[in-house]
């Protein structure tokens, strides 16, 4: 066959190929999207699983997988560590399905983005104080969730993280000689964190520099001329 009697036919294929590429993706019914996105979010595909829990929410928001999509969306996110984008989704379920079986799961995950984001304490604890407050509101809107003892031991290594910080600045202002800051960090640790690893420490170099610290703090300005 010559070229030129190849070229219509080879043409026509391409027309088709086209044809199918620009076809519509054919629209599943609730089920069927909801076993498609569980499917994905099985085998850990979570970007792909995120996309087919945001189409069953587009295209079928009167269905009663919705709650279980909207939430399963927010842990496609929370899986890949995008703790910004699967806390605001979180979020939202919690405020527009209250009475969903999934609300005190949801509701100890927005406290979880936090709790996953914070750092040692060597560094700004405001992440730590945000866990702290989101699992706090846990605690007053579901008292009687299952989840209860989770969210009270997160909350205890919340405050022993925020010791441990008040702590290290104490004997930071010891190491300085500057007596005031030093003892104000280290009795908030020991009232405040009274519960904590890190409360006997602070009693101890309390104990330790009683004297320095029952004094005034030197004053620096006349020190240095």
């Amino acid at each position: 066959m010559s070229i030129a009697r190849c070229l219509p036919v080879f043409f026509a294929v391409i027309s088709l190929v086209g044809c199918a590429a620009r076809s519509p993706r054919v629209r599943l019914d609730a089920e069927d999207q909801f076993g498609l996105a569980m499917t994905d979010f099985g085998r850990e595909s979570y970007s792909k699983a995120a996309e087919g829990f945001r189409r069953l929410l587009f295209e079928h928001p009167g269905s009663a997988k919705v709650d279980e999509a909207q939430y399963l969306l927010a842990m496609c996110f929370y899986r890949q560590k995008d703790y910004l984008q699967a806390e605001s989704e979180f979020r939202h379920f919690v405020l527009n399905y209250p009475d969903s079986p999934y609300a005190d799961d949801a509701a100890y995950y927005v406290g979880m983005t936090h709790y996953k984001q914070m750092p040692s304490h060597y560094h700004d604890q405001t992440e730590t104080r945000n866990a702290i407050d989101s699992f706090s509101r846990f605690l007053v809107k579901f008292p009687d969730s299952k989840l209860v003892p989770q969210v009270e031991a997160r909350i205890a290594e919340c405050r022993d993280r925020l010791a441990e910080k008040e702590l290290a600045n104490g004997r930071l202002y010891l190491k300085l000689r500057r007596y005031g800051p030093a003892k104000l960090y280290l009795e908030h640790v020991a009232q405040e964190y009274s519960e904590t690893r890190w409360a006997e420490e602070a009693a101890r170099l309390l104990d330790q520099h009683r004297h320095e610290l029952g004094g005034k703090e030197p004053d620096r300005s006349q020190a240095e001329k």
